[in-house]
C-alpha cells in the first residue's frame, strides 16, 4: 500500500512539473524599452550632470590611456553641442 502511495505521489509531482513547464513555454515574452538611447552601456565613460547644462565625463576602462580622466563639458544652445570646460586627472597627484 505505502509503494503504490509513493508512486502515485511521483506521478502527480511530474504531472504538476510537465503543467509548469508547459506554461512557461507557451508564456509570451516580456519586452523592456529603455527610455534613454543617448547612453551606451558598452562604452567606458561614464557621464554625470552636475548643472544645468554641464555635465562631468570620466574614463573608467584601466587599460585605456585616458583612465581616470575628468572632462567637465557645459552645452551650448547655439551650436547645440558641448564645449570642454575643464579636463582634470584624478591620479596625477599618486
Amino acid at each position: 500500500m505505502e509503494k503504490k502511495i509513493h508512486t502515485y505521489l511521483l506521478l502527480i509531482n511530474a504531472l504538476i512539473l510537465l503543467a509548469v513547464l508547459f506554461v512557461l513555454v507557451n508564456k509570451e515574452p516580456v519586452y523592456v524599452e529603455s527610455q534613454s538611447t543617448e547612453y551606451n552601456p558598452g562604452t567606458t565613460f561614464e557621464p554625470v550632470q552636475i548643472g544645468e547644462g554641464i555635465i562631468a565625463v570620466i574614463d573608467t576602462e584601466i587599460s585605456s590611456s585616458s583612465y581616470g580622466e575628468l572632462f567637465v563639458l557645459e552645452y551650448d544652445a547655439e551650436t547645440q553641442s558641448f564645449n570642454r570646460i575643464n579636463q582634470y586627472d584624478i591620479f596625477a597627484d599618486e
